[in-house]
């Protein structure tokens, strides 16, 4: 059942005029850079946070979703083997069963304004996009960091959504937010969560968007 979804998923999402993509080349990821630091800056985020970015773009894959070719979304999964966002500013504690290296933090996800509200399409279609490249490299968690009203999103959409339990900071977060204090001060109230991917469901997706759909 869950395949045949995929398949209507991605027919309806290309009938709509969405396509995505994996980024796989240097030219793609600095336009997706610009495209991602130019709603951020509009958005209040201070320069310095959009630099700290740059950290962590060499150990992340980034996906992108274009409406009738235009760049309107953007998504990058981030390696904590390597510099990770959350785990430079909050020091988490995985559940037992959360096998860290198997994990990837869903970070700069993006969306262009003129698209927010109007339909889950292109945040389906990356999130989508993203499942996909996490089943075929054996990555089975995505944690993340977002406030209390998008993470009760996350959680309708995939219900083994977990609050992680913070354990007291180290000087290399104590350092780190210090730095970017004008980012940390705002973003300290965020829930920081990890869901099991297995828990994420097509059906789900389906019965989100058509009840998006019949609520207009």
């Amino acid at each position: 059942m869950e395949k045949v979804l995929k398949r209507v998923l991605k027919l309806i999402l290309w009938l709509n005029g969405y396509t995505t993509s994996q980024v796989t080349n240097a030219k793609e990821d600095a336009e997706v850079i610009a495209f991602c630091n130019a709603i951020l800056a509009e958005e209040g985020y201070p320069d310095n946070y959009l630099k700290m970015l740059d950290r962590y773009t060499k150990n992340s894959v980034a996906f992108t979703v274009r409406y009738k070719g235009r760049l309107i979304g953007c998504l990058r999964l981030i390696d904590p083997a390597g510099p990770c966002r959350i785990l430079d500013f909050w020091n988490v504690v995985f559940p037992e069963n959360v096998a860290v290296l198997q994990a990837r933090e869903m970070g700069s996800l993006v969306i262009a304004k003129a698209y927010r509200g109007k339909s889950r399409w292109p945040i389906t279609a990356l999130l989508d996009t993203a499942y996909s490249y996490s089943g075929e490299h054996q990555i089975n968690w995505w944690f993340a960091s977002a406030y209390q009203e998008k993470f009760e999103k996350f959680k309708t959409m995939n219900p083994s959504c977990t609050v992680l339990e913070m354990a007291p900071p180290t000087q290399h977060h104590l350092e780190f937010r210090e730095r970017y204090f004008d980012f940390f001060d705002k973003a300290k109230i965020a829930v920081i969560f990890v869901f099991n991917l297995e828990g994420a469901s097509y059906l789900h997706q389906f019965k989100r968007i058509l009840k998006q759909k019949f609520k207009r």
